[in-house]
């Protein structure tokens, strides 16, 4: 969890994984088979999996220093 910013509204950063590992739309997705999506509150998309590198710029500028999670992180099964 990290405060919002100006850049980086409150939001979440989902981290998807493509179960067809053909897919590949264009060969734009540089993280194939991943996705990386950063949603705001209202449910606006502020980065797409287009951009993973400025998505995870915008990460680290948001926590620097901090290396766990908040007590409210879940992870997939």
């Amino acid at each position: 969890m990290a405060p919002a910013a100006a850049d980086c509204p409150p939001g979440v950063i989902f981290v998807l994984k493509n179960r067809n590992g053909s897919v590949n739309r264009d060969k734009q997705n540089r993280l194939h088979p991943f996705y990386l999506v950063y949603v705001d509150e209202a449910g606006q998309v502020v980065c797409d999996y287009l951009n993973p590198k400025r998505l995870l710029d915008k990460a680290a500028l948001a926590v620097p220093g901090r290396g766990q999670t908040g007590g409210g992180a879940v992870s997939a099964v």
